[in-house]
């Protein structure tokens, strides 16, 4: 149910409980407003979820928003089901973050990481929770899938991982940094978007031969069991018989609260990015760790796609924003929710899906 009172300034209505219904849409809808100079109210939130509303991990989104720009948010409690959200001016600053839990930085920095771009000054935030956790992606998986797309829209574009947080107890820390290019401060929204759409679409793979890598990491604790050794060995072999070539291979062990490991694989050649991930758990063996994670890879390779699933989803708005076109592997109910989002909030830059291609409609 909407909160109640009137305002002088006209809100975007969004239903929160559209399509997937997750907090994926909460934390898009902040980042677009911001961009768009939208006032919003999303209501329904997380309707059909266990626990429906904001979680802690929303709030803190949403702290962190008012922190580093002039915003402000109405209804921002634990559990709440609509909140109202103002956008204000991009400043930038600094931000220290302490989720408590094992919330998931990486869907944190969802909203924050494309919020910085377009400050009028650097962002510096230092965020404490989950960074390799279930119902996200893995740290590794943003450092080296996403971030690397979105590097050339900034002078300095940096994320450092200080401590591993594992599920249940998170803990972990995660120090990024962000030195934008240019600034949303002083243009109207649309020159704002013609803009970003002069910026030119993002690219893809990376020239040259094609590539794979392996990013393997556990808590100081398992060093003893070699697990991130195990899941790197048996990835690298598994990749190096199926693609014939040899993987660049990265072993971590860091300290972290609870015990826990994680693999992220990449594959890159001059059309495609695509990645994997997985998590290991009390009692599955490390090599069935990287065995999930080279499963979906090959998978995704399999598919054709330019940029894998998941991938995809974090995409659509700078496929909206800049222009261009790819194929992702399968549209999933995450991919049409955030399509369904963005072409509510910028229509003027709508995208499309049709055969597994998305793209911006040609003038």
């Amino acid at each position: 149910m909407p909160l109640p009172g009137s305002r002088a300034v006209d809100l975007l209505k969004i239903d929160g409980s559209m399509g997937e219904g997750g907090g994926q849409i909460i934390r898009l809808a902040l980042f677009l407003a911001l961009i768009k100079g939208t006032p919003i109210e999303v209501f329904n939130i997380r309707l059909g979820r266990r626990r429906p509303g904001l979680k802690r991990q929303h709030l803190h989104v949403i702290r962190a928003l008012e922190t580093i720009t002039q915003s402000r948010c109405e209804g921002a409690r634990l559990g709440s089901q609509t909140v109202r959200f103002f956008p204000g001016r991009l400043k930038g600053g600094k931000a220290r973050v302490d989720f408590g839990t094992a919330g998931s930085i990486p869907l944190f920095l969802q909203t924050l990481l494309p919020v910085a771009l377009f400050a009028s000054s650097p962002v510096d935030l230092t965020v404490i929770g989950g960074t390799d956790v279930p119902m996200g992606p893995t740290m590794e998986f943003i450092r080296h899938l996403y971030l690397p797309l979105l590097r050339p829209l900034a002078h300095r574009l940096e994320l450092k991982v200080v401590r591993r947080g594992f599920y249940p107890r998170g803990g972990g820390e995660v120090l990024f940094h962000c030195h934008p290019r240019f600034s949303r401060e002083g243009l109207s929204p649309e020159d704002f978007l013609e803009t970003l759409r002069g910026e030119g679409p993002l690219v893809m793979g990376t020239p040259g031969p094609p590539r794979a890598g392996i990013v393997s990491v556990a808590s100081s604790s398992l060093k003893e069991r070699h697990v991130a050794h195990r899941q790197a060995r048996q990835a690298e072999r598994i990749l190096e018989e199926k693609l014939r070539l040899k993987p660049r291979v990265e072993i971590l062990y860091q300290p972290s609260p609870s015990p826990g490991s994680a693999i992220t694989l990449w594959f890159r050649d001059p059309q495609r990015t695509l990645g994997a991930d997985a998590l290991g758990a009390r009692g599955k063996p490390s090599e069935k760790v990287a065995q999930e994670a080279a499963g979906k890879l090959l998978e995704e390779l399999a598919s054709g796609a330019q940029v894998d699933r998941h991938l995809a989803d974090h995409l659509v708005p700078w496929v909206g924003l800049l222009g261009g076109w790819l194929r992702v592997s399968r549209i999933t109910p995450h991919l049409e929710t955030v399509m369904w989002l963005y072409n509510l909030m910028i229509p003027e830059k709508p995208v499309k899906l049709e055969d597994n291609i998305l793209s911006t409609p040609t003038p």
